[in-house]
């Protein structure tokens, strides 16, 4: 098995729901609140994992601590109190996630993917627990809730394809939307609705445009610090200043440029490689050549993948050919004929 492999099982471990989760932080005092009637096992390929802080079922929603489960896949366990950050590791891949968090980072020298979970990481009595939610079907490994043993079963020796996990996608035909134009125009607003979603949750492109109409009559032009402030968010540089790829940060737009005197597309796949860490939901990509937007999502083995929100039908609506989570010679900018290095800005937005 490989090392991406095993870890990604690992991941799924830690992140696989049985129902709708809401975490809460817990002490000694609370204890009256966990539904511990019957408890909870973990098995690991059959085997049962025992807890120094057992699994604890709030309300009918059940969480985990995770340095048992860490343990049990042979990974070390790194607290980072200064940060609220817990680092596991294994095999030189390692995997990041802050407390309060919606988001697990995964580094390697391969790659940076990002895992979201349905809510933060928490501390109950001391220890980090996470929801184990439902991503069977992104991960393509066998996990299973056995409701009479009240038991899950677990297993690393299952494989999975990698993939681009869990980031909203809408693209501007989709006839379930309706944007008028069969969505010509749309890709702002479907690219910011994908990255706000992701932030926020329960976005559409179609919030997206009622906030530009207010503006405007046309609800595909783009008010960018308006939209960020209308879903208590804003727009702020997509790479850090002291970045040897920043060049300048347009407050007016939200526009982060990037340093890129010869021309290379080398260059914007080390920035955005450096934007995804600070911003795994995604950032919007813009070209100068071209009006579209799109937005770049995940850096797996040495390239950027990117969610498209162009139609591949013109003038209809249509569910074909969707362009999600594909490299850059997928995308509709590259049947311009544009290539990476023609990427005039890009924009990140974060909580205010």
């Amino acid at each position: 098995m490989s090392k991406r492999i095993y870890m990604a099982t690992f991941v799924l471990a830690l992140i696989f729901v049985f129902n709708s989760i809401f975490c809460l932080d817990a002490t000694a005092d609370d204890k009256d609140n966990y539904y511990s009637e019957e408890a909870i096992s973990v098995l690991l390929d059959g085997e049962m994992l025992r807890f120094d802080s057992n699994p604890v079922i709030i309300e009918g929603r059940t969480l985990v601590p995770l340095r048992t489960i860490a343990e049990a896949f042979h990974c070390d366990v790194e607290w980072d109190s200064e940060n609220l950050c817990v680092k596991v590791e294994r095999d030189e891949i390692v995997m990041e996630i802050k407390i309060g968090s919606n988001w697990v980072t995964e580094y390697s020298s391969e790659s940076v993917s990002t895992y979201q979970l349905d809510v933060p990481a928490t501390i109950i009595n001391d220890r980090t627990y996470l929801p184990l939610r439902k991503t069977a079907d992104i991960f393509g490994v066998g996990v299973s809730w056995d409701d009479k043993t009240h038991s899950v079963h677990l297993s690393k020796n299952l494989t999975r394809d990698l993939v681009i996990k869990n980031h909203t996608y809408y693209f501007q035909n989709d006839e379930s939307l309706m944007l008028p134009d069969f969505g010509s125009g749309y890709c702002w607003a479907c690219s910011y609705a994908m990255i706000i979603n992701d932030i926020v949750g329960n976005v559409t492109p179609l919030d997206i445009k009622s906030v530009n109409e207010r503006y405007f009559d046309n609800g595909a032009l783009c008010y960018h610090n308006i939209i960020a402030q209308e879903f208590g968010l804003k727009l702020v540089p997509a790479v850090d200043k002291n970045s040897e790829y920043f060049e300048r940060f347009d407050s007016d737009y939200g526009s982060t440029y990037i340093k890129n005197t010869d021309k290379s597309d080398e260059v914007i796949i080390n920035a955005l490689r450096e934007a995804l860490k600070i911003h795994p939901e995604g950032v919007m990509v813009r070209f100068e050549q071209y009006p579209h937007t799109i937005v770049a999502v995940a850096y797996v083995e040495g390239e950027i993948l990117f969610n498209d929100p162009a139609p591949s039908l013109w003038q209809q609506y249509s569910d074909k050919g969707v362009m999600m989570a594909v490299p850059f010679e997928k995308t509709y900018p590259y049947q311009k004929g544009l290539t990476l290095s023609d990427m005039n800005y890009i924009q990140a937005l974060d909580k205010k």
